[in-house]
């Protein structure tokens, strides 16, 4: 049940999240201020805090408006262009628990009309715990009076630290009725590693906010088939009626009764899947879906299958 790379890419989706936001850490500090006869530094250190509220608060439209509307944000092997695929971005960003940066060992190389900013900037999410470090190089540039970021590269310098307890960490098994929901969900085939680019992919498609955190179901697993006959899919909830097109699906979830597990802890961290589904029989549950993975902030992991007792409909 417990996939052998699952760990690893809930690691890479969060490293992922804070590449995204690399640019934003730096161009957060720049984005709305207002005109400040100190000169640009001055403006750029006087609006950070105002701007770092905005991202805790996941405020996508905000962020996103701090950018010209041909902006680049350049990241390992990939570049993101413009607004409509950087608010995306951000929308993922926010997602995947990404929620507060620190700017570090900053550097400002003022031009006309420009500025330029370097140094390392550091994630955080939602409880504190730092995630990632990158290193940062923004270009701002003056528009309409306000210095809106123009283009944006960062590398990751430093990934989370490794996860030293080897046991699953414990959780308290639990049954619940789920509502009806909808989601926007990616078919995939093959290798779990393709998780962080199929959740980006997602989150790029979206033409609003999710419903909620992203998830992933799995319909077999390494212990049962090869890796390039894996089936699984991940996705995002989104409000009812919205649409998608290929290769996008959208799925409509009825209610139901699920066992359920939230797994506090990192991401890379195992999860108690032989000790879930052991549990969930002995209470005379039948499992009647797949193994659920709903990655929320804190960093915390609901684990999830459908269940029902042999005797009901």
């Amino acid at each position: 049940m417990r996939r052998a790379k699952s760990s690893r890419n809930m690691q890479v989706l969060l490293a992922m999240a804070s590449m995204l936001w690399a640019g934003t850490g730096v161009g957060l500090a720049a984005g709305d201020a207002k005109t400040n006869p100190a000169g640009p530094e001055a403006e750029i250190r006087a609006a950070a805090e105002q701007l770092r509220e905005a991202a805790r608060q996941g405020d996508a439209e905000r962020l996103t408006e701090m950018y010209t509307v041909d902006a680049q944000l350049i990241l390992p092997g990939k570049t993101i262009v413009g607004r409509d695929a950087i608010r995306a971005h951000m929308k993922l960003a926010i997602a995947a628990g990404v929620r507060d940066f620190r700017n570090e060992e900053q550097e400002f190389f003022v031009g006309d009309g420009v500025v330029v900013e370097a140094g390392l900037v550091l994630f955080y999410d939602a409880s504190g715990t730092r995630r990632n470090a990158d290193r940062y190089m923004t270009l701002w540039k003056k528009v309409d009076g306000r210095w809106r970021i123009h283009r944006d590269m960062a590398v990751p310098v430093a990934a989370p630290a490794p996860v030293q307890a080897t046991q699953p960490p414990a959780a308290s098994f639990a049954v619940k009725q789920v509502e009806p929901y909808s989601a926007i969900v990616l078919p995939m085939t093959g290798s779990f590693s393709q998780t962080s680019e199929a959740i980006g992919r997602i989150g790029a498609s979206l033409g609003g906010p999710p419903a909620g955190p992203p998830f992933a179901r799995y319909f077999n697993s390494p212990e049962s088939v090869s890796e390039a006959e894996l089936k699984w899919e991940v996705g995002f909830p989104v409000p009812k009626g919205t649409t998608a097109t290929a290769p996008f699906e959208v799925r409509d979830f009825p209610a139901e009764t699920v066992a359920f597990a939230v797994v506090a802890g990192p991401y890379e961290a195992s999860r108690p899947w032989p000790q879930f589904v052991q549990w969930a029989i002995e209470q005379g549950y039948q499992i009647v879906g797949p193994a659920m993975e709903i990655w929320m902030d804190g960093p915390k992991t609901e684990m999830r299958i459908a269940v029902r007792k042999p005797d009901s409909k």
